[in-house]
């Protein structure tokens, strides 16, 4: 159903934005994926958020993720 995985990626996005908000001067770690194109543990943590729970809550579903590429069930 469209409308329920519409509500599950706003509130995964929502708590991801909390989770870099928090994470907002105080990250430690970041490494360069290119030439100038950088990733640091923030990115890789809230990307975690939304990994976890769209494969949690959709484990049919294949995915693309930035940092991870194509997750299939």
């Amino acid at each position: 159903d469209l409308v329920k995985r519409i509500d599950a990626a706003i509130l995964l996005a929502r708590e991801a934005g909390e989770l870099l908000v928090n994470l907002q001067g105080h990250v430690r770690h970041v490494r360069h994926k290119g030439a100038v194109d950088l990733v640091s543990e923030a990115d890789l943590s809230a990307e975690k958020v939304l990994r976890m729970g769209l494969q949690g809550s959709f484990p049919d579903d294949f995915f693309h993720f930035e940092e991870h590429g194509t997750l299939v069930h």
